[in-house]
């Protein structure tokens, strides 16, 4: 009989390994979050903790809108400033007090913090966090996925400014041919 070369990967879907997500058994059991090497169902966990919720899809730019529509959509500004809360004071055990909607018009975090969020993250997941607290706002506790839809914008803001840098210079140069020649 011949040896077949294919291996066989597992069958596991996405939703297989989702519904083998227990977050008792990794959240607030003192753990440390598997940085590197990290197992699939924790994975799956930690996409199911910051994914947003369809409902809040209409809060960031869809991502076919044509370019000056893009340039034109109605983004949060953000803030620059310093914040001088620790990583882990941007974690709470506490359940989050409120929703994307109600902050939709504040500024975001600054890309710095947002970083700082996104490293993080795991380790306040694993330690049992239940919600994010915004670093201008300290009462304010949102949604561990208020991570997602902050990075979310903070990538269209760079987009769009780096659309609006191209725009300057073709502006400038005005070729024959262009929208602005």
């Amino acid at each position: 009989m011949p040896m077949d070369d294919t291996i066989e990967l597992g069958s596991d879907t996405d939703s297989d390994i989702q519904a083998r997500w227990d977050p008792s058994d990794w959240i607030g059991r003192g753990l440390a979050y598997p940085a590197n090497d990290t197992p699939a169902v924790v994975l799956a966990g930690r996409r199911l903790a910051l994914a947003i919720p369809s409902r809040y899809e209409g809060l960031l730019p869809h991502p076919e809108l044509s370019i000056d529509a893009f340039l034109e959509a109605h983004l949060p500004t953000q803030r620059s400033g310093l914040v001088s809360s620790t990583s882990m004071e941007l974690f709470s055990k506490d359940a989050p007090n409120e929703d994307l909607a109600k902050i939709v018009h504040r500024p975001i975090p600054p890309s710095r913090v947002l970083k700082t969020l996104q490293q993080t993250f795991g380790q306040a997941w694993f330690d049992g966090a239940r919600s994010v607290v915004d670093p201008y706002y300290k009462r304010s506790r949102l949604p561990l996925y208020a991570v997602s839809y902050w990075l979310e914008l903070d990538r269209a803001i760079v987009k769009r400014a780096e659309w609006e840098a191209c725009d300057q210079w073709l502006q400038k140069k005005s070729y024959p041919g262009s929208r602005h020649g």
